[in-house]
């Protein structure tokens, strides 16, 4: 009688603990990334890290990286610190050779609130130098 508690016990845990447990599923798109040519891609690969930094609005970033590749980010929101001419700021996490869609990127002002990124879309030189001409300064 005893084994046979024990083991319609056991099962019972057992049950229950896969009950409990959480559903495996595809990771999450935490950030929208864009390849060059428009189509929604899992990952972009960088060429050693951004270096230059244009503001078009409080909520549109332009990016270049080291081998003057562009990136146009777009915050989930409105960042008030950006309103600010010379506020230097940084792209998290950085030290990535690449962007990955399951990750979460913010730009980090030097002082106020960190602003959470919705979309990375890389472009090409002409579209890149096109958004250039549009901002309303350089971020040194």
């Amino acid at each position: 009688m005893r084994v046979l508690v024990a083991s319609t016990l056991a099962a019972l845990m057992a049950a229950a603990a896969l009950v409990a447990a959480p559903a495996m599923s595809e990771p999450t798109t935490k950030t929208e990334l864009v390849d060059e040519s428009g189509q929604s891609v899992a990952k972009i690969v960088l060429r050693y890290g951004f270096n230059s930094l244009w503001l078009i609005d409080n909520k549109n970033l332009l990016w270049r990286d080291n081998s003057r590749t562009y990136f146009l980010v777009t915050l989930k929101e409105a960042c008030t610190p950006l309103d600010i001419r010379g506020r230097s700021l940084t792209f998290r996490p950085q030290g990535q050779w690449q962007l990955i869609d399951t990750r979460e990127y913010e730009i980090r002002p030097l002082a106020g609130e960190d602003c959470a990124v919705a979309r990375i879309e890389q472009m090409n030189d002409a579209r890149g130098d096109e958004v250039r001409a549009t901002t309303r300064w350089r971020i040194w």
